[in-house]
């Protein structure tokens, strides 16, 4: 009875085992199968596949990169044109702001003046605030497109010193309204509420200090 018993585990374990070596091609073409496919669907396999994902990756900078050398130079062509605009208020600013030489013939006649002054400054202040939006609009911009650029240190210190320009240029022709108009100047009630030391109400703030300090008292 024992060795029947043992008969039958042995032709059992055998029975399982050639089974299993009957079967263990398929199970294991079937495993490689889908390894094979999960490998496929993470990573390309092929140097083919490669080298068109890197040449599409490679046009679609090129072509990023240009439409931003677009806008890079249509936003310095802007730029340079504020730039004129400004400059023809300055100079018109200065004629404006020369001491007349001769005394008026009437009253009427300097009433008018006045008036005409007036008017003319309060214009020029509304421009300078315009201009002012406009070149912080596109010092932004440029800024934000330079950003994109793989070598940007060149272009960036041109950012900063077009910026700084703007800045010091603004606040040469906001101080000397300032001081034309006397301590009722709107411009002084802009300044008195700037608490960054590096903004451009600081700056025109700083040149009336030093305008007051170098100009004698009349």
């Amino acid at each position: 009875m024992l060795i029947q018993s043992l008969l039958f585990f042995i032709l059992g374990v055998a029975s399982t085992s050639w089974l299993l070596v009957l079967f263990s091609p398929l199970i294991w073409r079937r495993a490689l199968h889908l390894a094979q496919k999960f490998v496929s669907a993470q990573i390309p396999l092929s140097h083919i596949e490669i080298q068109a994902n890197y040449d599409f990756l490679c046009a679609q900078h090129a072509v990023e990169l240009v439409r931003n050398e677009q806008k890079y130079k249509s936003l310095q062509k802007k730029y340079a044109q504020q730039k004129m605009q400004l400059g023809q208020a300055t100079e018109q600013l200065y004629r404006l702001l020369l001491p007349t030489q001769s005394a008026s013939s009437s009253h009427e006649k300097e009433t008018i003046e006045k008036k005409q002054n007036t008017l003319t400054k309060n214009t020029f202040i509304m421009e300078i605030k315009t201009m002012r939006k406009k070149i912080a609009h596109y010092q932004q911009r440029l800024k934000e497109i330079q950003s994109n650029e793989l070598d940007s240190a060149a272009n960036q210190q041109l950012i900063d010193k077009l910026r700084e320009e703007t800045k010091e240029l603004a606040a040469t022709l906001a101080a000397q309204i300032a001081l034309q108009e006397g301590e009722t100047s709107p411009i002084n009630t802009l300044i008195q509420n700037s608490k960054d030391d590096n903004d451009l109400a600081s700056c025109i703030r700083q040149k009336i200090a030093n305008s007051k300090k170098t100009t004698p008292s009349r």
